[in-house]
């Protein structure tokens, strides 16, 4: 029995890697992340930008923490731009929770790269959207996070977030891609 269930412990493990390690590979590589390089600092007001992310959200229930896979799609376009930020509109996207499909509504997003502290240097970013599911039910999704570098996958997203469904307070952790929809 103990055999089962590590060999259980594993599969699930390897698939979720394989599951998190997917939009590395399928995303397209030649976007880089807003405000992140010179080839953003030429993104204006009205260019679209989309968001690939996958990742895990993580809830309490009854004493006990529930886990499920998540993926993510957020297309934004740019409404306002200053010299150390952006300000976004969140036009469409979905979230999937396991095999519940949420789809976004409406929402904003803001991106800087703060010069001093503990981020200085490095582009943060916030979004707040409203989603529906198929029933009607009403979502709001917080996330934030920042744009981390490396070397072999190029800019990568590493956000973190809550999300509120059917009395259940979510927390997520997603990673992904940001690429040019159209400028």
């Amino acid at each position: 029995m103990m055999h089962a269930k590590q060999a259980a412990v594993v599969a699930s493990a390897a698939v979720f890697l394989v599951l998190l390690s997917l939009p590395f590979i399928v995303v397209p590589t030649d976007a880089a992340a807003v405000l992140d390089t010179p080839e953003t600092a030429r993104l204006g007001i009205g260019t679209v930008l989309q968001i690939d992310a996958r990742g895990t959200a993580q809830a309490n229930v009854d004493e006990e923490v529930v886990r499920a896979l998540t993926t993510m799609s957020l297309v934004f376009e740019i409404t306002q731009k200053g010299q150390h930020g952006a300000l976004f509109a969140v036009m469409s996207g979905s979230l999937v929770l396991n095999t519940t499909r949420f789809v976004v509504t409406n929402g904003i997003g803001v991106a800087g790269r703060p010069e001093m502290g503990r981020f200085n240097g490095t582009v943060v970013f916030v979004f707040r959207f409203n989603m529906t599911k198929t029933d009607g039910t009403i979502v709001q999704v917080t996330l934030r996070g920042i744009v981390v570098r490396s070397e072999g996958h190029g800019p990568i997203l590493a956000m973190r977030g809550t999300m509120s469904v059917d009395n259940l307070s979510w927390v997520l952790r997603q990673f992904g891609r940001v690429h040019v929809v159209n400028k």
